[in-house]
């Protein structure tokens, strides 16, 4: 993907306010986005809730899955795995940043997802990888 910080921003909002709008699953995940690198195919995210490991699962598949979505040019990708894992207690309405990254965008993407304390980066509250698979026959549909 060759695009500039701004035209990713406008991406993954638009995608964000698309799955709002949409009453599917993940509509209603409340973040925003707060920087986007193109170069570096990572967006950064905020929010605050209270954090187990289904809410990382279910966040972490909906922002990695734009993100792949984003980066790849294709929404027609499957999840092949999806892990998740709550290193650390999170106090209740605790202001975090979750840093979503395309590690690869060739088959299969991958994406990781790293749920960071909003004041101080070096702690991490949670971890999450997403791999994914293109289905061609499904782009060939289209």
């Amino acid at each position: 993907m060759k695009a500039t910080n701004k035209q990713l921003y406008d991406a993954v909002v638009a995608e964000l306010e698309y799955i709002a709008s949409s009453g599917t699953f993940g509509s209603d995940i409340y973040v925003t986005v707060e920087q986007a690198d193109a170069q570096e195919r990572k967006v950064v995210f905020r929010t605050s809730a209270l954090l187990d490991e289904g809410w990382v699962a279910t966040i972490a598949d909906v922002l990695t899955s734009i993100l792949v979505s984003v980066c790849t040019g294709t929404i027609s990708h499957a999840s092949t795995s999806l892990s998740a894992s709550v290193l650390r207690r999170l106090d209740y309405a605790t202001d975090i940043l979750i840093e979503c990254s395309v590690n690869s965008a060739l088959q299969p993407p991958c994406a990781t997802a790293v749920f960071r304390d909003a004041r101080d980066s070096r702690i991490i509250y949670a971890a999450a990888s997403h791999s994914k698979f293109i289905k061609p026959s499904l782009i060939a549909s289209l």
